[in-house]
């Protein structure tokens, strides 16, 4: 291993952060990489050494919030044993994460709005959203192979159930009514098994 590259490591990993927390309480349009380096009690050019510009740090940045969040879900997910219960743990950890990680989610909404449409660093580029709806997707035809789940184009299913998480999610942010969220996704939930579930015997 090179020298420096735990410093190097460590580095990238501060800047990240304080990227995502200065990006929350400024917005993505009014942070700029001389604010991002004066939070960090770095020169800009430390930021240039990591990064070689700025759309090379907003993706790193993204991709780890991503990855924080994904894995989030992941985890409960996996503490699963049906289909049905690994969709509504989906669903529940991804509307949990909006108010245990709230900035986070804030962050992420807040760079796909607002950042140009470069594919490798918006967090809403066809392949970053493409995983979200795998991940569904997979967990539908499962279901559907075991008989939990009736047999519909399981595509727009997973964009469908997504989109609304994600639509939550944005009325989270605006309200931080944390109530609603979860009385929301309550009522998501008995939607999903309606539509979704075959009747148990």
């Amino acid at each position: 291993m090179k020298k420096g590259t735990f410093t190097s490591y460590f580095r990238r990993k501060q800047i990240i952060e304080v990227a995502a927390k200065t990006i929350a309480k400024q917005g993505f349009n009014n942070t700029s990489l001389e604010d991002i380096a004066a939070n960090a009690g770095v020169s800009k050019g430390v930021i240039s050494y990591h990064f070689a510009n700025k759309y090379n740090l907003i993706r790193d940045m993204t991709a780890t919030l991503m990855q924080q969040m994904n894995q989030f879900i992941k985890e409960r997910v996996a503490e699963s044993e049906t289909n049905t219960e690994k969709l509504h743990n989906y669903i529940r950890a991804s509307i949990e994460f909006f108010y245990e990680k709230r900035d986070h989610f804030l962050v992420i909404m807040d760079v796909g709005i607002n950042h140009s449409a470069r594919e490798e660093s918006n967090p809403f580029s066809p392949f970053s959203y493409r995983l979200c709806r795998h991940e569904i997707s997979e967990i539908i035809l499962a279901g559907q192979k075991k008989g939990e789940f009736k047999v519909l184009p399981v595509e727009p299913l997973a964009s469908n159930i997504q989109a609304t998480i994600d639509g939550l999610g944005i009325q989270y942010i605006f309200t931080s009514d944390r109530k609603h969220l979860l009385e929301c996704q309550k009522q998501m939930l008995a939607l999903v098994d309606l539509a979704l579930c075959n009747e148990k015997t």
